[in-house]
């Protein structure tokens, strides 16, 4: 009988063994084996290496067999294995992250059989067998199976070669428990049947194969009982299955037996080859479940980020303690409250108190401060409220010692919850230790009694005495009231309101006296820690928008062991002036960690609810991402007069009461009011992907789906928008001119611009641009639902939807895909992904999750007439419904319009002949290029008269001509020069050659457009802004030879580097100084060199598009020579910050030029970028 022993440490080994190419079909070769992620593979019974030396287990002698792997062996097994390129996203990249184990489907079941034979082996070189004829029969090795023949047909053979076969941690690798078995007893269809009632034996699984059928219980009706399947019925197909079920799996069904399948589908994840890189996901749970830290549906225990073994159970008594992260890279964005802070405060036994425990740094570096809760707040009180900590606390050493215990074991309480709740009056044991934190707490909390906020506020951060500030008690006016007020003196005392906010200098010196108020004297221990702490809370309030700051930028600097209240008892005994030297690195630890906690109980119960209270926070139109701030007093003045033009014309007052009505009958509920100052007024943003809180659910009934009451209004018209895209590009004539990107102006004009050449350029050409004035705001709402209402031209919809999984730098990133299909149109979802990998995706897996929603024509229709008419917004505590327009804040706003002005250039202007010119639109701004005067004239004449008759109108101050021409009697305003503008490019009005307008950025500071992340991986986040700053400048249009000469497009690439050099030079000015060009010059050379092939990259996919390739004669040299140029250029205005920098490209340009330069050179004269200097001079 064959040794089961040997079997199963044959399987445990399975992922160390080499192929045996003794056995047909299996190759040899370290290639062979599943490749692991992470760690080394041990067997479930112990370590064992049996199999990995090529040794018998039992005996030690060599094998002859194994030992007879040549190197030609492992070549061609290589080949094999990597016969569709080196570079394997999916297979490099995505399943390592994921998956501990993967391979190819044919290494893999080449290695169940090389077990299978070593197992055979071990067993005959076991102990003696008896004499008996029966007995020697039964010891005769069994025939293995040869996975992969050479006349096996070509699907087959592509299926075992580049299907990829990966495991989770814990899932068993061989189907063979006692013997092996590769026979087949059953059909494909009766395996999968058998495969359902396994995975629903228990409950409902998390496999792909799952979704479409459930477990019956005894009171359900049969619905769709599968044939031969006992307990579960299918409620929706599922194709996945039905592509198990294609010739190629039942060939190997046939080949390997009902074991090894079974065993492959059930316990393995399987993934089979699409189109450019892509696989389709047919067994095994969900790759959309599994992320970096965590395999698919498996559970991995609790580490102590602070020690390599787990955390002890705390004990209840203990004289000794540290600090414990417990979160990671986490943001707090609730309520002010120290429950999520990142630092836990465990008690250890004494006897690890001389160990130094893992480095936390990591952990500071990834938790940030919740800065983004500064932003947009309307908060009316000028005091902390009666919840707060310093308020709840009186000032006590016992009350100090319950809140210190909150601010270094914030898990007593729940999150978003420490401000709220009751104090309890079971007092917390507070360890000695702790004696110095209590009572620098109790002194904050005595401080705090007699400071007074607002008066320091008024102090360091008065309102400009000539500033008039509208009354906090007038209300908003109602639609009359605002008419009157606007009609009579329009936007009063606007631009001194706009103009008084706070500058950074007063915000951070009132918070510095705040903080040196209540915090006691000495509290830093030192003049330097003080300093230091100073700079960074200045840098947290100057950086922008977007940017985050973590908790080690706060501790950076900061000299522990000055600061008095992190001293034990004793040392502090001794000597109460520092410095108080550590005592080890769990000293160090300690002391840290305490810090850290104290700096974030800080910012996330006293500073950001200043902020609050007292500024309202946000960025502005013409500044980007610079953000300002306003007092609140001076804010609400602003918001009262900018509120007078929108209620006169946009908006109505919608009574409470009738808007609970309203809104407990809808499913949208309703969006939120934003103003943004401009340097000319306010421009209205309207937000409709914020989620509503608990609260707004519950106050005012918002209907929603069954579980799902707090979707956003964007997230519930998905369904509606996707419907929307799917009639656009299946009948795009109603959208007329429109234009959904910049990549849309290049097949749309390249014909004519063709066609133009072709008759040797000699006729002129008519350039015209008209904007249409409030384009979202004048929206008709009958005439729109009238025009979608024809959109539509089924009665039913169904969505397909789809995971994919793609590689973000080093992680999985997984987006929710739905595609539209309707009634006849329904395709297996291997045919559909084949589609999918092939047209629109690359380097991506794709799920199938099964079920999909149907919509009919009438619900989407009347869901459109619900978000159109019934609008209503909240601002403040007050509703209102948008009475004209749509929202440009909708999921829907650019398809509505787009459809709309294109009903109305179908009825006010006659059709344009291809060979006569070309008419463009971005929405609302329009671009006729023709050749016909007569035309150009009728179109301006048609757009200036007719257009009243849908409520819109031209904005003159936006409309340009290259020839003369006057409407009513005044003159059009005409283009200066050869290069027109419009949407951000220069079109030559004599050669039609196009370039790329950079006048907005004359005089605009960069690096407040940038976003910059200084605190964790600054390389990193260098190397990815790099990169996409490249990407929306590679432009078909910028880059043909059929549209520009060859000057003229090195000329567009010149100018894209030169643009990227600058922005390269702003974001390495914010690293800090010890990261930046001197420190670590090879890094910024490989950067520099990376962004510029890549963008060669990008070019060459430009030129392989299948749709219509771009004509691009630029070879790589010329390239990398130009980009080279440009980063020089810019870079040696600030030579000794560039020095290494610069030697370093100015030779690889040397390189690049042989050949090259003097076909090059001339795109780099001053005098074609004139504009961009300037913006480098500015910033």
């Amino acid at each position: 009988m064959e040794s089961s022993t040997a079997i199963e440490t044959g399987a445990a080994t399975l992922l160390q063994a080499p192929g045996v190419p003794g056995v047909p079909g299996v190759s040899g070769g370290a290639a062979g084996c599943l490749q692991q992620s992470s760690g080394s593979t041990r067997s479930r019974n112990g370590p064992t290496d049996a199999l990995s030396a090529g040794a018998v287990p039992s005996r030690g002698r060599s094998n002859p067999v194994i030992n007879s792997i040549t190197n030609e062996d492992r070549k061609s097994s290589t080949k094999t294995i990597h016969q569709h390129g080196p570079r394997n996203i999916v297979r490099d990249c995505l399943l390592p992250a994921m998956f501990e184990r993967h391979c190819t489907l044919l290494e893999y079941l080449n290695e169940l059989v090389a077990v299978q034979q070593q197992a055979q082996l071990s067993a005959a070189n076991s102990t003696t067998a008896p004499s008996s004829s029966a007995f020697s029969s039964f010891r005769r090795p069994r025939a293995l199976p040869q996975p992969l023949r050479a006349d096996d047909p070509q699907e087959y053979q592509h299926l075992l070669t580049t299907t990829l076969v990966a495991f989770s941690p814990g899932v068993p690798i061989s189907p063979f428990k006692r013997g092996a078995d590769f026979s087949q007893s059953c059909t494909q269809e009766e395996l999968l049947n058998r495969l359902l009632e396994l995975l629903f034996r228990e409950h409902q699984p998390s496999h792909v194969l799952a979704p479409g059928y459930r477990k019956m219980r005894n009171n359900d009706k049969v619905l769709g009982t599968v044939n031969s399947l006992y307990g579960v019925e299918n409620y929706f197909p599922n194709t996945t299955l039905n592509y198990l079920k294609t010739l190629p799996w039942e060939l190997l069904l046939a080949r390997m037996g009902d074991s090894v399948v079974l065993h492959l589908l059930l316990s393995a994840s399987v993934f089979v080859r699409l189109n450019n890189g892509c696989y389709m996901q047919v067994s095994g749970a969900p790759a959309d479940d599994a992320t970096p830290s965590q395999p698919a549906r498996s559970k991995q225990p609790k580490q102590n980020m602070m020690a390599n073994k787990p955390a002890r159970k705390q004990p209840k008594s203990s004289s000794s303690w540290h600090v414990v992260p417990v979160s990671d890279s986490t943001e707090r964005t609730s309520a002010p409250s120290t429950s999520n802070m990142p630092f836990d405060v465990t008690d250890v036994s004494d006897d690890k108190a001389d160990q130094p425990p893992a480095n936390p740094v990591a952990s500071y570096a990834t938790t940030y401060l919740p800065r983004s809760r500064i932003f947009y707040s309307l908060v009316k009180a000028t005091r902390f409220p009666k919840s707060h900590c310093l308020n709840r606390f009186e000032p006590s050493t016992r009350s100090a010692e319950q809140l210190v215990m909150r601010i270094l074991h914030p898990a007593s309480e729940p999150a978003g919850k420490a401000n709220q709740t009751p104090i309890k009056s079971k007092h917390q044991r507070v360890p000695s230790r702790l004696a110095p934190l209590v009572s620098f707490v109790a002194k904050i909390l005595h401080a705090h009694r007699r400071l007074s906020y607002g008066a320091m506020l008024q102090r360091l951060c008065p309102v400009p005495e000539h500033v008039q500030l509208i009354p906090a008690k007038s209300s908003h006016p109602s639609s009359s009231q605002a008419t009157t007020t606007q009609s009579s003196n329009p936007r009063p005392h606007y631009r001194e309101l706009i103009n008084s906010f706070s500058t950074y200098a007063q915000v951070s010196a009132y918070l510095e006296a705040v903080t040196s108020t209540l915090l006691p004297k000495n509290a830093w221990g030192s003049a330097a820690n003080e300093a230091k702490f100073r700079s960074h809370l200045a840098l947290f309030v100057r950086l922008r928008r977007f940017d985050k700051i973590a908790l080690q930028t706060m501790l950076d600097g900061i000299q522990v062991s000055a600061i008095p209240w992190l001293a034990p008892p004793n040392q502090l005994a001794k000597s109460p002036v520092g410095p108080f030297h550590c005592s080890g690195p769990t000293d160090l630890a300690k002391r840290t960690g305490m810090l850290a906690s104290v700096i974030q109980w800080l910012f996330d119960d006293i500073l950001i609810p200043l902020i609050r209270m007292h500024f309202y926070v946000t960025e502005s139109g013409p500044h980007r991402n610079r953000i300002f701030y306003y007092r609140q007093a001076v804010w609400r003045s602003i918001t009262k007069l900018s509120m007078q033009p929108l209620l006169s014309s946009m908006l109505q007052h919608v009574p409470k009461k009738e808007a609970k009505s309203i809104l407990s009958k809808r499913m949208f509920g309703f969006s939120y009011l934003r103003l943004l100052p401009k340097a000319k007024g306010v421009r209205p943003i309207i937000n409709m992907g914020r989620k509503p809180s608990a609260a707004e659910v519950s106050q005012y009934l918002m209907r929603g789906h069954p579980g799902k009451p707090r979707l956003s209004i964007n997230v519930r018209l998905q369904n509606l928008f996707h419907v929307l895209t799917f009639e656009k590009n299946r009948n795009p004539a109603p959208l007329g001119a429109s234009l959904f990107g910049i990549d849309d102006i290049y097949p749309r004009l390249l014909p004519f611009v063709n066609h133009w050449i072709g008759q040797g350029r000699q006729s002129e050409i008519y350039f015209v641009s008209l904007d249409i004035q409030s384009a979202f705001d004048t929206v008709n709402h009958d005439k729109l639902l009238a025009v979608m209402d024809g959109v539509l031209q089924e009665d039913e919809y169904m969505m397909r939807r789809f995971v994919s999984v793609v590689s973000a730098g080093d992680k999985p990133r997984r987006r929710y895909n739905r595609r539209v299909c309707v009634a006849g149109d329904f395709a297996q979802f291997s045919e559909f992904a084949s589609s999918v990998s092939k047209d629109e995706m690359k380097n991506a897996l794709l799920i199938d999750q099964v079920v999909y929603p149907f919509q009919e024509k009438q619900e989407l229709l009347d869901m459109l007439q619900d978000v159109v008419r019934n609008n209503i917004i909240r601002i403040g505590k007050r509703f209102y419904r948008q009475r004209a327009g749509i929202s440009q804040g909708s999921l829907l706003s650019t398809l509505l319009c787009s459809y709309y002005y294109g009903h109305i250039e179908s009825q006010i202007l006659p059709p344009l002949p291809a060979d006569k010119g070309v008419l463009l639109r971005f929405v609302d701004d329009f671009l006729l290029v023709t050749t016909d005067y007569e035309y150009a004239v009728s179109f301006i004449t048609a757009m200036y008269t007719k257009l009243s008759e849908y409520g819109a109108a031209i904005n003159p101050d936006k409309t340009l001509i290259n020839f003369p021409f006057a409407v009513a009697g005044v003159q059009l305003p005409q283009a200066e020069r050869d290069q027109f503008p419009w949407c951000g490019f220069l079109l030559n009005t004599k050669t039609l050659s196009i370039s790329a307008d950079y006048s907005r950025y004359s005089g605009v500071y960069l690096n407040e457009s940038l976003t910059v992340d200084v605190s964790r991986h600054p390389g990193r986040s260098l190397r990815h802004k790099m990169i996409q700053s490249l990407k929306p400048k590679c432009h078909a249009m910028l880059l043909d030879c059929r549209l520009n000469t060859l000057l003229d497009v090195q000329v567009n690439v010149y100018q894209i580097f030169l643009l990227s050099a600058i922005k390269f030079h702003c974001i390495v000015r914010e690293l800090p100084a010890s990261r930046r060009v001197q420190g670590n010059p090879a890094f910024f050379i490989e950067l520099v060199l990376e962004s510029i092939s890549f963008f060669y990259s990008l070019i060459q996919t430009k030129t392989q598009g299948v749709a219509l390739p771009v004509q691009c004669s630029l070879t790589r040299r010329q390239v990398m020579w130009i980009g080279c140029h440009a980063f020089i250029t810019i870079l040696e205005r600030k030579q000794t910050d560039y020095a290494p920098l610069l030697r370093g490209l100015t030779k690889l340009q040397q390189s690049f030029g042989k050949g090259v330069e003097h076909s090059c050179v001339a795109a780099t004269h001053r005098s074609r970028s004139e504009i961009l200097f300037a913006v480098a001079e500015f910033n």
